[in-house]
């Protein structure tokens, strides 16, 4: 039987010896930003710092074929950016998992899909929010299925688009 090249993608909890490569591709998602001319997001984050909160957490994952092909960060529970939402409302007050610091490498397609499907596995209530900016995230949601819902601030006060996904429900954002 032929598989399907999104089969051959693994996803794993990352390790101490992963960081670097994680780092590395941080720095490869920034390129790609700059190139589609979002220079207001991830200028000096995530970085090395992030990444390893995320690992001692156990919330940080990589995608990976013969090498690390993308990164993200995941975990279910409150995240308190998202207590407060304008212009909108979160669909549903229910137990969800929230996505952050998605990242690929640009060697392969598929990485948040990957990453989303991935994560709908987990828990069926998916919370995600992304720069005005950065349009390839943006489409990646609508694409997937994820519900426009409103606006979030982070820790630097900067507003960002809020989105969530219930699986089995239609999306019509």
């Amino acid at each position: 039987p032929t598989r399907r090249s999104s089969d051959l993608m693994q996803i794993r909890l990352a390790r101490q010896e992963d960081i670097p490569e994680i780092c590395h591709i941080y720095e490869l998602a920034r390129e790609h930003m700059r190139a589609e001319g979002n220079t207001s997001q991830w200028k000096k984050y995530p970085n090395e710092t992030n990444a390893l909160e995320d690992l001692a957490k156990q919330a940080l994952y990589v995608l990976e074929e013969d090498d690390i092909l993308g990164a993200f960060s995941f975990f279910t529970g409150e995240e308190k950016n998202y207590r407060k939402i304008e212009g909108g409302a979160w669909r549903k007050a229910e137990p969800y998992g929230t996505i952050h610091r998605v990242a690929s490498s640009g060697k392969r397609r598929g990485i948040t899909k990957a990453c989303f499907s991935y994560c709908l596995d987990k828990i069926p209530y998916l919370r995600i929010d992304t720069h005005e900016n950065n349009l390839s995230m943006q489409a990646a949601l609508r694409n997937f299925g994820f519900h426009y819902c409103g606006i979030v601030y982070v820790e630097d006060g900067s507003s960002r688009l809020a989105f969530d996904f219930i699986k089995g429900e239609p999306c019509y954002s």
